[in-house]
């Protein structure tokens, strides 16, 4: 998905534990709004949350 940056929010990573900085891009698709939030919290391991509506 190819959706506008919405800038970052601080969230908890559950890989690691720690509080860190997520980029936030946001689109429509099929209808909805779809949001995620993403990071990378080690060598090439990305975390990724999704919220829909």
């Amino acid at each position: 998905m190819c959706g506008d940056s919405e800038g970052s929010v601080t969230l908890r990573d559950p890989i690691y534990g720690y509080r860190r900085e997520f980029s936030v891009r946001s689109g429509i698709h099929r209808g909805e709004r779809h949001s995620f939030a993403f990071a990378e919290v080690s060598n090439g391991v990305f975390v990724v949350f999704e919220r829909v509506g």
